[in-house]
């Protein structure tokens, strides 16, 4: 059975931005192993919108480049973009955990039996969520 993995922010960023070599070099075989079908990925427009305004803001990418990596990433071999969040639950999950509500409603977003990619630790803290770093899951 073919695993289905939800790609948070960081991961998108730790491949573009190759500022840590071992993590840039995870993110690399991760998209490999959607290449050849052996997983199939998931993320959805919040994680896009972060991606955009940390690329831009944060790291000063041109808009134009990062446009340009963002189309790239949407032709990713069957990707499923998610689109529907739980902002009630979100709010929830923001209320009762010490996290940010933009990882609350990223939270939301993945469907049952999806594990999130990610290297942040707070996901650990949702309950009934599977998350794991690029290396745990290649």
């Amino acid at each position: 059975m073919t695993k289905k993995i939800f790609l948070d922010t960081n991961i998108f960023l730790r491949f573009f931005v190759a500022d840590d070599l071992k993590s840039h070099t995870e993110t690399a075989n991760l998209f490999l192993r959607f290449k050849v079908g052996k997983l199939i990925p998931y993320t959805s427009n919040m994680v896009m919108s972060e991606l955009i305004y940390v690329l831009i803001k944060i790291y000063k990418q041109p808009k134009q480049e990062v446009l340009n990596k963002i189309s790239t990433l949407l032709k990713i071999r069957n990707l499923i973009l998610i689109e529907k969040t739980n902002t009630h639950a979100a709010l929830e999950l923001y209320q009762n955990l010490n996290i940010k509500l933009g990882d609350c409603l990223i939270a939301t977003q993945i469907p049952k039996g999806v594990v999130l990619c990610t290297y942040d630790e707070d996901f650990k803290k949702v309950p009934g969520l599977i998350s794991k770093r690029p290396h745990e899951i290649i």
